[in-house]
Formats: structure tokens, C-alpha cells, sequence
């Protein structure tokens, strides 16, 4: 985090002859202020694509003719049609752009305004890329045995990455390409989800007689760190602290510290799905329905959370 000092000049007049310094102070550009974190939520006919602030209000809307993809913390988005990839504020500043070819599997790191993603570099060969909203690229060297990125997370400098045979996928460092760990992901598996920070991953899945699990895996070196009985791994929250779960047979959902074995909250119906926001705002946007069947899903509910476990139900506009 940046830390900006400024200093107020009362009285006085910049003049060049004199005050070199203090007309400096004083053509210096106007620091830009950071706005403040969003979601997004399209529109019921899907021409729009909306921004609202994390108490529910609107505060942006933009076409969806423009292909916008958002940051995680809502104060960016990739746009534009074709090759290359653009990359906005929320305003609509046109700030930078991806590299050319780059935009097959690109991504949102988590914990940083950063664009990650694979692209074939001037030699031809196939690099893993970092580029930061004001279109300053980094390329990352890789073995060529990459296809695209599942995630990313500058925090820990890691990415998982689909392998090229389309079999397997990896940890890799974004620092020099290279393999950390493996990703233990069968085809067994019925669903599985990583953590914001590419540290953690859910293995879910179903057994006969409608029992399942979640397994919980550091992926540093591939252990298990929990098997939690009876319920499927939706997501992790923002932070990796929380597990969202559905319990099926109970028709209820939960907030999980998986390390501890703690619930923090349960509530009733089915999760769908959830908008998160970037792990500093931690807050996250549930879809939930009173069940599975799809009489329910037509009914849904959309609640803000905070990380506190504070509701509030969400009414997107019309």
C-alpha cells in the first residue's frame, strides 16, 4: 500500500525565479483518489452491466456491448472488441491495454488490480503474462507445457495453470514459470474450487446413496488439511479464511471455518453461486433459492454479506 503525504501551501504564490521547489509542489498532477470498491449484476434484458457500491447503491452503468469483464474489487474492467483487449476504470477512462493475443483465458488476480493471462510473446513462444492497469506488462518464461490460467494471486505470486495435454493443471510461480506443485484433481472429482490466494483447493465429490464430501488440500505441498462429511464446497470467502457449503440433505447453506471445524452461520435454502469482492473489502453477494428444483431458481434472492455475517437483501435495478 501506497502511502501519500500532502502538504497544504497557504499564502503563497508559485513563482519560477524563486521557488523552484514550490512550483513544482504545485504543477505536480492532482493525486488520483481511489474509489471505493464494487460489484456488478446485469441487467434483466442483459444489455447492461452494472456497478453497485457494497450498501446496494447504483453507481455505474455501461453497455454490454463492450464485452466488460470486471476486477475483482469492481474499479476496473477489460473491453472492446477485438485484439487488444483495453483495459478501463470504472468511469470509463481508457487506461491501458493487455498484450495482443492475450485475451484467450486472461484473468482478474484476486488480491491485486492486475491482469493475468497467456499469450505467445515475440519469439513465439508460449509465456504466462502480468499486466497492471496502466497496460505495463511483465512476461513470465514457462516450459511451453501451459494452455491457460485457472487463477492467479499476486499476494503469494502463484497461478494455476491448465496444462497443454488438457489432462492435468499445475501450481506455477509468477516469478519464473515454474512448476510448484501439482493440482490433485482427479476425474473422480465432481467439483472443485480454489481459494483467492491459490494456497487452498475443494475436492468435492459424490458417492452412491447420495453421501459426499469436500476435501480440503494445501496446495503448497498437496496434504489434506479437512475432510468435511455431508457437504459440497461452494467457495471460498475473499480472505480463504471461510468455506461456503450447501448441505443438500438439509437444504441449508453455511459459513465454515474449515480449519477449526466452526460454523460461523447456517442459514436455509440453496447457494447458488456468490460475487465476491477483492480480499480486502471481503464482502460477497449470495444467489440463493428456497431449494434445487427449478421452480425455486425462478424465485431467487440476492443478499449482500459482510464479513461479520451481516445481511442485506439486494434488489438490482430494473
Amino acid at each position: 500500500m501506497h502511502v501519500l503525504w500532502f502538504m497544504r501551501l497557504r499564502g503563497l504564490t508559485c513563482v519560477a525565479a524563486l521557488f523552484p521547489l514550490l512550483l513544482a509542489a504545485c504543477n505536480s498532477p492532482t493525486p488520483m483518489v481511489t474509489p471505493p470498491a464494487a460489484f456488478t449484476f446485469t441487467s434483466a434484458d442483459d444489455r447492461f452491466l452494472d456497478f453497485y457500491s457494497w450498501d446496494g447503491r447504483p453507481i455505474q452503468r455501461i453497455s454490454t456491448s463492450l464485452f466488460a469483464y470486471p476486477s475483482w474489487d469492481g474499479r476496473y474492467y477489460l473491453g472492446g472488441r477485438g485484439e487488444p483487449e483495453h483495459i478501463f476504470a470504472r468511469s470509463g477512462m481508457d487506461f491501458g491495454l493487455i498484450p495482443k493475443g492475450g485475451a484467450t483465458g486472461r484473468l482478474w488476480a484476486h488480491d491485486a488490480d492486475l491482469v493475468c493471462g497467456t499469450v505467445l510473446n515475440a519469439a513465439g513462444q508460449s509465456v504466462m503474462y502480468v499486466t497492471d492497469v496502466h497496460g505495463k506488462t511483465r512476461e513470465i518464461p514457462t516450459d511451453g507445457r501451459i494452455r491457460e490460467l485457472a487463477a492467479c494471486s499476486i499476494t503469494t505470486s502463484r497461478a494455476a495453470v491448465y496444462s497443454a495435454d488438457g489432462l492435468s493443471w499445475d501450481v506455477r510461480s509468477l516469478r519464473d514459470g515454474h512448476v510448484l506443485t501439482p493440482i490433485p484433481v482427479s476425474g473422480q472429482a465432481d467439483g472443485f474450487g480454489l481459494s483467492a490466494d491459490v494456497s487452498w483447493l475443494t475436492v468435492t465429490t459424490d458417492f452412491p446413496g447420495g453421501a459426499m464430501e469436500t476435501i480440503v488440500y494445501r496446495l503448497s505441498d498437496g496434504s489434506v488439511s479437512a475432510k468435511l462429511p455431508d457437504v459440497w464446497g461452494q467457495q471460498f470467502t475473499p480472505d480463504s479464511r471461510y468455506l461456503l457449503v450447501n448441505n443438500l440433505k438439509l437444504n441449508t447453506y453455511s459459513m465454515l471455518d474449515w480449519r477449526a471445524g466452526h460454523v460461523a452461520w447456517t442459514r436455509a435454502g440453496y447457494l447458488r453461486g456468490a460475487g465476491e469482492s477483492d480480499s480486502t473489502t471481503n464482502m460477497m453477494l449470495l444467489d440463493v433459492a428456497a431449494d434445487q428444483s427449478a421452480e425455486a431458481d425462478q424465485n431467487r434472492q440476492f443478499w449482500i454479506v459482510s464479513p461479520k455475517g451481516v445481511f442485506t437483501q439486494f434488489h438490482p435495478r430494473e
